[in-house]
């Protein structure tokens, strides 16, 4: 069961789908992210952010999912992008001790989480689409 919306970016504007797990680690991951749940739109990466009511308990959880089904105007804007000069799409990504960092333009390395809330952008989305494979270091 997936969530179908439509994504808020105006440069997207296409029907997606959001499966309740990414929803679920989106709100697990919010401590991370700035306190707001965060989640890339699977076809133009651009970051949304999610409501902060997403409940903790299972059966609320599933409730919550059905509710969203039934609801488009539940999804909040994307994430701002603060200076568009500063934005960069990620040049490429390395695997050092199995976690996978993105590098943007100007070459930082950031996770993914950090790298949505710095960027706007879900690296692990775009590098995907830019077809670059990651560069594996150490074991």
């Amino acid at each position: 069961m997936s969530v179908k919306v439509i994504c808020p970016n105006p440069g997207c504007d296409k029907d997606i789908e959001l499966e309740p797990g990414k929803i679920l680690r989106a709100k697990l991951r919010q401590k991370q992210t700035t306190g707001k749940p965060i989640i890339g739109c699977p076809l133009c990466c651009h970051i949304m952010v999610l409501p902060n009511v997403i409940p903790d308990d299972p059966v609320m959880f599933e409730q919550f999912i059905s509710e969203l089904e039934k609801s488009n105007d539940w999804l909040g804007e994307c994430v701002p992008m603060i200076d568009p000069t500063m934005i960069r799409m990620p040049s490429g990504s390395q695997t050092i001790h199995g976690t996978t960092l993105y590098s943007s333009g100007t070459g930082e390395l950031l996770d993914k989480y950090a790298y949505m809330v710095v960027y706007g952008i879900d690296p692990e989305c775009a590098v995907y689409k830019s077809g670059k494979k990651p560069v594996k270091l150490g074991n």
